[in-house]
């Protein structure tokens, strides 16, 4: 399941379960991780870098703790 969240005034997506993320590198081609089956994880963009908090936090804590990353 994935799910919409605001991070501060940026935007991010909550995923829940096993899953996949695929991004483009930095010549434009489409890389596929690997299908993971940790916790949920946190996926957030601040200045064209891509975060990810995977922890066993809930989505409202692991937003608040992504929020207050300087």
């Amino acid at each position: 399941t994935v799910t919409p969240v605001a991070v501060g005034d940026l935007h991010g997506w909550w995923i829940e379960g096993a899953h996949e993320v695929l991004y483009l590198d930095g010549h434009g081609e489409v890389v596929a991780e690997p299908a993971r089956f940790a916790g949920s994880v946190l996926l957030w963009t601040r200045d064209g870098v891509t975060l990810r908090l995977e922890s066993a936090l809930d989505r409202s804590a692991a937003v608040a703790v992504a929020a207050s990353l300087r």
